[in-house]
C-alpha cells in the first residue's frame, strides 16, 4: 500500500534532496537544461551534473523526453504510460510517443526473486514448485514474472514484486505532488488542468497495481462475469499462493495477435476477422453490460488460445463506469447520428469536471463540425481512434476535461480498435458497435425495464415526501438555535484581491514618503536644532529615510515590471 505524504517541509524536501539531484541530472543529460534554467533549480541545488548525451542531437525533442522518462523510473514510466490517454494535458505528438514507452527494465536477482517469494508463503522454494525456471520470462518496472510447475503437475506463472518498490514510488510521488503545488501557483493558465488532482489519482491507480491481492480480486471477477462465454479465456489465479507482492496464476500458452502469420498457419482457428471482431464484442460487453472492462488491452496482454478463444493478462489496470454514465454514452452516440449538437454537448459535459458551461456556442460548433467529417464518410474513413483524437483536440481548445475513467474508457475501445486491426485491417469499430447499442437500447426500454425503473422512480418519490416533514422540522429548528450557517465561496476574486492589497500598500507608502519629504522641509526650513552647518539634522535624516523608501518602491516596482 502507498502512503504519500502530500505536505512539503524543508526536512522532507531535504530528504528526497538525492532523487531531486537525480531527476535534474537526467533532464540536463537528454538535453532540458532550459527547464532547470526557468525553474531556477540550479540555485536550489548546487554541483549539478553536466554530462550530456554524446549523439543528443540525432533525437527529437520528444524522443529524447520519452527516453529520459526510461531513464527515471518506473513511477515516471507509468505516468507517461498514463499521459498517453490524456491528450488535453500534453501535446499530441508527445502522448503518441509515450504510447510507445516499453515497460521493460533489467530483471533483478533470482535469489533476490526466491527470497521475496519464500518471505511472501513462509515456504522453501522446492515445498511450493516442483520447478522453478530462475530465469525470469518477463521483466518490467515494478515485477518480473517466472514460468514454475507446480507439484500438482500444473503449469503457473509467478509474478514477484521488485524490491523496495513501493518506497522509491513513494518518494516520486511526493516529488511530483510538489512539482504540481509548485505550477499551479506559479502558472495560472494551466490552473483547468487540475494537476493535484491528477497526481492524486496516479498514485490511486498506482497503489491497486502494487497490490497483487487487488489484481487477484479482478480476475476474480472477470471469472465471474465471463464464465460460460466461448469467446473469453480467464487465467485461473491461486490463491493459496498469492499475496501483496506475490501473484500465482495459470500460465497461458497462446500466440500474440501481431504473429498475423502464424495465426494464418493454424487453420483449425476461426478467421481472423471472427477474432477481431470477438475482441470488439468482448469489450463492449464489459463496458455496456458489466461496467467493470480490462483497460490495458494492448498487444503484450492478449493472446490467442489454440481453441479460438481470447485471454487477457496483467489485470492491474481495469476501469469502471456506472449504469448512469453508460447510458449518457450511448445517448451521446444517438445525438452524433441524429446530428444534434446541442444533445451531444450536455451528454459530453456530464462526462467532465466542468458540467456546466456558460457558453457552450464554440463547443457546439466544433462538434457539428465534427459530426459532418464523419457521419457520411465512407466506412474505411470512419475509424474511431481518429475521431477520438478529434474529440480531445476540441476539448482541450475549449479547455474541458473529461474524467479520468471516462479517458480510460475511450482510450481502451482505441486500443481495442487498434488492436483488432492488426488480425483484420477493415475492422470499423463503429460499424460493430451499432447492433450491439441498438439491442441494448431495446432492452433499456422494454417494459419489463420500465416498470423496474418506475417502481424505483415512484420508491424514492415516496421516501422523499416521507422525509420532507422531518427535514424541515430539522431546518427550521437549527435556525431557532441559530446552528444554521451559510458557507460562501469566491472564486476567481484572489488576484483582484492581491491587485488591491499591493495597491493600498504602495498608496501607503506613497503617503508616508509624502509625510516624510514635507515634515523635513519645514524642520530644514525653521532651522530646528540639532544643527550640522546650519541645517537640520533631524530633517536631513527624514529627507535620507525618504529617498531610501523612494528608492525600494521604485525598484520593487522595476522588478515586477508592475508600472
Amino acid at each position: 500500500m502507498i502512503r504519500v505524504n502530500k505536505k512539503q517541509t524543508i526536512g522532507k524536501t531535504y530528504i528526497h534532496f538525492r532523487r531531486y539531484r537525480e531527476i535534474v541530472a537526467i533532464l540536463f543529460k537528454f538535453g532540458f537544461d532550459n527547464i532547470i534554467d526557468q525553474l531556477n533549480i540550479g540555485d536550489v541545488i548546487p554541483f549539478l551534473p553536466k554530462k550530456k548525451l554524446a549523439n543528443i542531437h540525432a533525437y527529437s525533442n520528444v524522443e529524447r523526453l520519452r527516453m529520459a522518462v526510461e531513464e527515471l523510473g518506473p513511477t515516471f514510466i507509468k505516468l507517461a504510460q498514463i499521459l498517453s490517454v490524456r491528450p488535453d494535458l500534453v501535446p499530441y505528438d508527445i502522448a503518441r510517443e509515450f504510447s510507445q514507452l516499453q515497460d521493460r527494465v533489467p530483471p533483478f536477482s533470482s535469489d533476490t526473486a526466491c527470497e521475496i517469494i519464500e518471505e511472501q508463503t513462509g515456504e522453501k522454494i522446492p515445498s511450493l514448485f516442483l520447478e522453478f525456471d530462475k530465469t525470469p520470462i518477463a521483466a518490467g518496472s515494478v515485477s518480473q514474472i517466472h514460468y514454475a510447475l507446480l507439484h500438482s503437475g500444473e503449469e503457473v506463472a509467478v509474478k514477484v514484486q521488485r524490491p523496495h518498490i513501493t518506497k522509491k514510488i513513494e518518494v516520486d510521488l511526493e516529488i511530483l505532488y510538489h512539482v504540481a503545488g509548485f505550477i499551479k501557483n506559479h502558472h495560472k493558465k494551466l490552473t483547468h488542468h487540475r494537476l493535484e488532482h491528477i497526481v492524486e489519482e496516479f498514485a490511486k491507480t498506482l497503489s491497486k497495481e502494487l497490490d497483487f491481492v487487488n489484481e487477484a480480486h479482478n480476475i476474480m471477477q472477470f471469472s465471474s462475469m465471463f464464465r460460460s462465454s466461448d469467446l473469453l479465456h480467464v487465467p485461473r489465479v491461486y490463491h493459496e499462493y498469492s499475496t501483496e507482492k506475490l501473484l500465482v496464476m495459470e500460465y497461458i500458452r497462446g500466440t500474440k495477435p501481431a504473429c498475423r502469420e502464424e495465426l494464418l498457419e493454424k487453420t483449425h482457428l476461426p478467421p481472423l476477422e471472427e477474432i477481431a471482431k470477438y475482441g470488439l464484442s468482448l469489450i463492449f460487453e464489459q463496458i455496456f453490460i458489466y461496467g467493470f472492462f480490462h483497460a490495458d488491452p494492448h498487444p503484450g496482454n492478449v493472446f490467442i488460445l489454440d481453441s479460438g478463444k481470447i485471454c487477457y493478462i496483467d489485470f492491474g489496470i481495469t476501469g469502471r463506469v456506472t449504469r448512469e454514465e453508460r447510458e449518457t454514452f450511448m445517448d451521446l452516440l444517438l445525438a452524433i447520428s441524429h446530428r444534434d449538437e446541442k444533445k451531444l454537448v450536455r451528454h459530453i459535459l456530464k462526462f467532465t469536471h466542468e458540467s456546466h458551461l456558460g457558453e457552450t456556442e464554440k463547443l457546439e460548433r466544433d462538434f457539428i463540425e465534427l459530426i459532418d467529417q464523419y457521419i457520411n464518410a465512407p466506412l474505411e474513413e470512419m475509424r474511431y481512434s481518429r475521431i477520438i483524437h478529434r474529440l480531445f483536440a476540441i476539448l482541450n481548445e475549449n479547455r474541458v476535461s473529461l474524467k479520468s475513467h471516462i479517458y480510460l474508457m475511450l482510450k481502451t475501445l482505441a486500443t481495442t480498435e487498434s488492436l483488432g486491426r492488426t488480425l483484420y485491417p477493415d475492422l470499423i469499430l463503429l460499424e460493430e458497435m451499432r447492433p450491439f447499442i441498438r439491442r441494448i437500447y431495446r432492452k433499456r426500454f422494454s417494459p419489463r425495464t420500465l416498470s423496474e425503473k418506475g417502481a424505483t422512480l415512484i420508491g424514492e418519490l415516496l421516501q422523499l415526501v416521507r422525509d420532507f416533514p422531518e427535514d424541515i422540522h430539522t431546518i427550521t429548528q437549527r435556525i431557532l438555535l441559530g446552528e444554521l450557517s451559510i458557507e460562501l465561496r469566491h472564486e476567481g476574486l484572489r488576484e483582484i484581491a492581491d491587485t488591491l492589497d499591493r495597491v493600498s500598500n504602495r498608496i501607503s507608502f506613497s503617503i508616508v514618503l509624502a509625510a516624510l519629504i514635507v515634515g523635513s522641509s519645514l524642520l530644514i526650513q525653521a532651522h530646528t536644532p540639532p544643527l550640522w552647518n546650519d541645517v537640520s539634522v533631524i530633517g536631513l535624516g527624514g529627507f535620507l529615510l525618504a529617498g531610501l523608501i523612494a528608492f525600494i518602491l521604485i525598484f520593487s516596482m522595476l522588478r515586477k515590471r508592475d508600472f
